[in-house]
């Protein structure tokens, strides 16, 4: 008897309950740590990696030991982890890191009492690995409906930032309203492909778990296919502020549309070019706008950064450039300043013409 281990007895022997409280413990563990990493990475805390650490670190000493030591430590962190987060938070947080911690505890106690039983007398739990029906096409393909839905949300968020989206959206826009209404729209179709791709795998672990084949294999799909959508996307999202911008964009199309625009008189640099609005870009993103730098008293003798559209079809005097390397009287006198209307949150040049009235 003795040359069993613990691991083997855990696997030949033990009695389902205690399999099962530790299964669910270190799934849970996992799916704790993912969570965290994705609200600490969220808001940019990255010393939140620590924390994942540890968690999962001590969730693997339960699921690869079995150690009451471990599932120990991991209910003490817990508690030590739950008082720090209130009282940051000001409300009762991280409590279900507790109840990890007690499954662990009481799942690796009984593992340890039922497997000495079995080293000094040779007692095996009743019933230790009760026959199982056959798996039938319906519960393979529902344990795995949360890889489906994972990468038919990941496929979908691919495809709201690829360039083709973005030119459908915003290509081939007339005005600078209806190029920045296609952003506005861009923004939104990304928060949406986001929010669609975690719904379908959270529907996709619904079902997995209702209609499924629940084992640690099935539990770990099931975190995975929740957390890749939740920590690329909404990583993403945040990152990139994409909310922030879908509001700005609104913002600047009221203000295109009321007239209330502000306006500058700037020389523009020469060096310019080909741009994009801000988002989360993939290789190839349509560069609709070209970016000037202005300078002028209107911007307080220091360098700005302009957006314009191609729709304006808007070029520089070839005969009457901006040149760094004269003076400020030189410039006023051979070059030729520009009257910018554009608007306050992206500095979207909606007209451009000469300053002293020229064409």
């Amino acid at each position: 008897m003795g040359s069993v281990t613990k691991r083997e007895f855990f696997a030949k022997y033990a009695a389902l309950k205690s399999r099962n409280q530790i299964k669910s413990a270190v799934a849970l563990a996992y799916l704790c740590a993912a969570a965290s990493l994705v609200q600490g990475l969220s808001a940019h805390n990255f010393a939140v990696i620590v924390d994942v650490a540890v968690i999962a670190g001590l969730a693997l000493g339960v699921q690869i030991a079995k150690s009451r030591v471990f599932a120990v430590l991991l209910l003490a962190y817990a508690c030590f982890n739950t008082v720090v987060m209130t009282l940051v938070n000001g409300r009762l947080s991280g409590w279900l890191l507790i109840f990890v911690g007690i499954l662990a505890v009481a799942g690796t106690w009984k593992l340890q009492k039922e497997y000495q039983a079995f080293l000094l007398e040779g007692t095996v739990p009743e019933n230790p690995e009760p026959e199982e029906p056959a798996v039938t096409a319906g519960q393979t393909f529902a344990t795995v409906l949360p890889f489906i839905g994972m990468f038919l949300g990941m496929a979908g968020i691919w495809l709201a930032i690829s360039p083709w989206a973005l030119k459908i959206l915003a290509g081939g826009a007339q005005s600078p309203a209806a190029l920045l209404q296609g952003y506005r729209n861009w923004y939104a179709v990304i928060m949406g492909a986001v929010a669609f791709a975690v719904l379908l795998a959270a529907a996709g672990v619904a079902v997995s778990v209702r209609r499924g084949l629940l084992t640690l294999r099935s539990i770990t799909i099931m975190v995975l296919s929740l957390a890749f959508p939740a920590f690329l996307g909404g990583f993403m999202v945040i990152s990139e502020d994409v909310p922030a911008l879908f509001v700005q964009a609104g913002e600047d199309l009221a203000q295109i549309e009321d007239g209330r625009l502000r306006e500058a008189v700037v020389w523009l640099s020469p060096k310019s070019r080909p741009f994009r609005l801000p988002g989360p870009y993939a290789e190839g993103q349509p560069e609709p706008v070209v970016r000037y730098g202005g300078i002028g008293n209107d911007t307080g003798g220091v360098w700005m950064e302009f957006y314009v559209p191609d729709c304006l079809g808007f070029s520089l005097d070839p005969s009457a450039l901006y040149q760094e390397n004269e003076s400020i009287g030189w410039n006023e006198e051979h070059a030729r300043q520009y009257l910018i209307r554009y608007t306050d949150n992206f500095y979207l040049v909606v007209s451009a013409e000469p300053a002293d009235g020229t064409v």
